[in-house]
């Protein structure tokens, strides 16, 4: 939220049970999908909702399809991959941490990120492109969507160590709302 009201935008916080048509009656200009308690606290809090990740990505994907720009980050780059058909798998370990080496592929440049995630994108889907991977373990850090406006990241993009490297994940989203 921060960093987007540093660029100038106007935040409106909906709750995660929000349906696409709900989202939608704001008159959003953008969706940001950020982080969460991820897979495991969506399948316990909302045990009561039976099909709350069904639910979860079919709305993600009413998003994706709709034109409005949209950015996943952390839980929501992998709720995003699951819209489109991946898949998203356990870790063993997970990615946790101050010091995780992310490369961006088109610059090959790789940066310092800060992460706290068990699941991993493991299939990508079809409509995807992958931008960024783990430097250590080569599993899927970001996707970009090319048929949509739509990105996302596995890291938090305004939490790296030093310079503020991954600012320019916010620029590039912010310029598909343009």
């Amino acid at each position: 939220i921060n960093a987007l009201m540093a660029r100038g935008c106007r935040v409106t916080v909906v709750p995660a049970s929000y349906t696409e048509k709900e989202i939608m009656e704001t008159k959003p200009d953008a969706v940001v999908l950020c982080g969460g308690a991820g897979l495991e606290a969506l399948r316990t809090d909302y045990a009561q909702k039976e099909n709350a990740i069904d639910a979860a990505q079919e709305t993600v994907a009413a998003l994706m399809k709709s034109g409005v720009p949209v950015l996943g980050i952390d839980f929501g780059h992998q709720i995003m991959a699951l819209a489109m058909d991946g898949s998203v798998e356990k870790m063993h370990c997970g990615h946790r941490g101050a010091n995780c080496p992310v490369t961006e592929i088109a610059s090959g440049r790789t940066f310092i990120t800060s992460q706290n995630h068990g699941y991993i994108v493991k299939d990508i889907p079809a409509s995807a492109v992958v931008s960024h991977v783990n430097s250590n373990d080569k599993t899927c850090e970001g996707l970009e969507y090319p048929q949509m406006k739509a990105m996302s990241v596995q890291f938090i993009p305004e939490s790296e160590i030093g310079q503020k490297n991954f600012d320019g994940i916010y620029e590039r989203f912010l310029g598909m709302v343009k």
